[in-house]
């Protein structure tokens, strides 16, 4: 699994940067960046991306870059060591704290189901494969028990607060719902692998994990326990139950940021010279017209005359001067921040709609490796947008009672369902001729739109291979996403329907257009 470090961000970071990209839901392209931090010195790391949309789509007719902004949200968070060592050194924390009534442990609680899903979602890595050993499904069963045995560690701490009782069961069952989740999935998978051993017994452990923790859950009264005979509604419920407990103990690690115009001080700057130098050319020309006597009314008129030369002197200097910035300074400008305050991450943002001829021709080499002539770019036109983030991280260090200082994540989303208003409808009738029976055929053809993706993270000084996937959609939204070039190198592989990790099933066709 050569490709495992980079395509999971939640792994001890061998690898200082890490980049994926997925579809988040039917409409948003999620990218998914880690960037390791370091004790001593800034980490800096670019963030590019280009994505080729159909022209057809008419993105530069009505969608200008405020809009592409508007359509990107960036989250934040930090990402822990995690290794066992460091985790048991704070549940020996945790326990101190829950023991003495300290409201740090409430704090506690939400850290250490968090910390539970990061590392059990680690283990999830070498099983995207259809070809994962047996071995990989026996250290994901070891890693399940030990976290059960750490969250037991916590029910057994004796604890008096009616409130951090709360915080200990809401962490206690967000981790049970979880190892129950994975485990049941795997063991439903893990039926295509037939009666043969290791896999029937591999099976066997996994369900009876999944109904151990069912039973946990009924024993201590928890309200998220599955029925054969579950209502509709009992089921909505579940659900519900599950992303709450995800959201309340997962938003401990969520981080502020703040977000600016990249040059609001300095383009005003600008503006105030152009204004400035405007005014002085007006007045140049004012102190030439006479004044007195009969010579007052063409003072007027040059008057008027100059000042009317001076607005649009002004205007068009702004507009000049405006342009030359924007080229030089960033649209945006980051800060991520602590809850108290202390700058994390500083983040210098731009995008722009590029023509083919802008484009680089590192990035046009990998977009046309799977055209099949060069005539297919005139005959499919795309539209280019360029996206470019520089982040600096802040020295971290990293503090063993929280778990939270290695590196710091970024969940980027993109919005693209108003660039599907201008697509025709999802299904179509096709009529065809089958010469072979003899007939005509009808069928139902769905219409699709192939948008294409290059990104990649890299240090500042280093420039590593374009990663690049196919956004497949229809009116009605993202269809998938294809890994081009996975099939040869194992990046990406279908995923199991575990709700705790979001990366969609990604089929591996040949690499057509």
């Amino acid at each position: 699994m050569g490709s495992q470090a980079k395509f999971s961000p939640l792994l001890p970071l061998a690898s200082k940067l890490q980049a994926k990209c997925r579809s988040h839901d039917r409409t948003h392209v999620e990218f998914d960046l880690t960037i390791a931090a370091s004790p001593q010195r800034e980490e800096r790391a670019l963030w590019e991306t280009y994505i080729f949309a159909p022209a057809s789509f008419r993105l530069e007719d009505y969608y200008p870059k405020d809009e592409l902004y508007e359509d990107l949200h960036s989250y934040w968070q930090t990402v822990p060591a995690g290794d066992d060592a460091a985790t048991d050194s704070f549940v020996a924390v945790l326990l101190r704290d829950l023991a003495s009534g300290s409201h740090a442990s409430q704090t506690g609680t939400r850290i250490l189901a968090s910390r539970a899903r990061d590392r059990i979602l680690v283990h999830l890595d070498p099983l995207r494969s259809p070809d994962a050993a047996a071995d990989h499904f026996e250290n994901l069963h070891a890693e399940l028990l030990r976290w059960r045995a750490r969250v037991d560690r916590v029910l057994a701490c004796p604890v008096e607060d009616e409130t951090l009782r709360v915080y200990r069961a809401w962490m206690d069952e967000d981790v049970s719902l979880l190892i129950e989740d994975v485990a049941a999935n795997f063991a439903h998978d893990l039926a295509i692998r037939g009666d043969e051993e290791p896999w029937k017994s591999i099976r066997e452990v996994y369900t009876e994990l999944a109904l151990r923790e069912a039973r946990h859950r009924q024993n201590l009264g928890y309200d998220s326990v599955g029925h054969a005979d579950l209502s509709e509604r009992g089921l909505e419920h579940l659900v519900f139950r599950r992303q709450f407990l995800k959201r309340f103990n997962g938003s401990i690690d969520w981080l502020p940021a703040n977000v600016r115009a990249g040059a609001s001080i300095s383009l005003q700057i600008v503006y105030a010279l152009a204004a400035g130098l405007a005014m002085v050319i007006a007045l140049l020309a004012a102190l030439g017209v006479p004044t007195n006597g009969d010579q007052a009314m063409r003072y007027v008129l040059m008057g008027g005359f100059v000042y009317a030369v001076k607005d649009r002197l002004k205007a068009n200097l702004q507009n000049f001067l405006a342009r030359w910035l924007a080229r030089r300074a960033p649209d945006r400008f980051w800060h991520v921040q602590t809850s108290n305050g202390q700058t994390l991450a500083t983040v210098d943002e731009r995008a722009a709609f590029l023509t083919f001829a802008q484009t680089p021709p590192d990035v046009l080499e990998v977009r046309r490796q799977t055209r099949a002539h060069r005539l297919e770019e005139s005959a499919r036109p795309e539209t280019v947008i360029h996206h470019r983030k520089v982040v600096t991280v802040q020295p971290l260090d990293e503090d063993p009672s929280t778990l939270r200082a290695s590196a710091l994540r970024e969940i980027v989303r993109l919005h693209i369902g108003e660039w599907l208003e201008n697509t025709d409808d999802p299904k179509q009738r096709v009529v065809m001729a089958d010469p072979t029976l003899g007939s005509l055929i009808t069928s139902k053809a769905r219409r699709v739109y192939n948008v294409n993706i290059l990104y990649r993270l890299q240090a500042v000084n280093e420039a590593p291979r374009w990663n690049r996937v196919r956004v497949v959609v229809a009116r009605s939204g993202i269809v998938r996403v294809d890994a081009i070039g996975a099939a040869d190198e194992g990046a990406v592989h279908a995923v199991p329907s575990i709700h705790v990790d979001p990366v969609p099933s990604v089929r591996l066709d040949p690499d057509i257009d």
